[in-house]
């Protein structure tokens, strides 16, 4: 008898450990949701800010190109 009564009790408390397992894991998986979140966000900050710099000094480039085009054409005209 007493051993049939540990062994409802046993089965009980499994079944009970399980439910709050379950429920303790919810906190955990919003946790490395977040953490996703946070990491996609910081990742796409970086981007952002190395694509200005790079447009940037891109732009820069193309302005000194231009710049010497525009001095050539002026010195060309110059001479005629």
């Amino acid at each position: 008898m007493i051993k049939r009564v540990n062994i409802k009790l046993t089965k009980a408390l499994v079944k009970k450990g399980e439910k709050n397992m379950m429920f303790e894991s919810i906190p955990w998986t919003t946790h490395i949701i977040y953490q996703l979140i946070m990491l996609i966000f910081w990742v796409g900050i970086i981007f952002i800010i190395v694509s200005v710099f790079r447009n940037s000094r891109e732009n820069n480039k193309r302005l000194k190109r231009i710049e010497e085009k525009v001095d050539s054409l002026i010195e060309k005209k110059s001479k005629n």
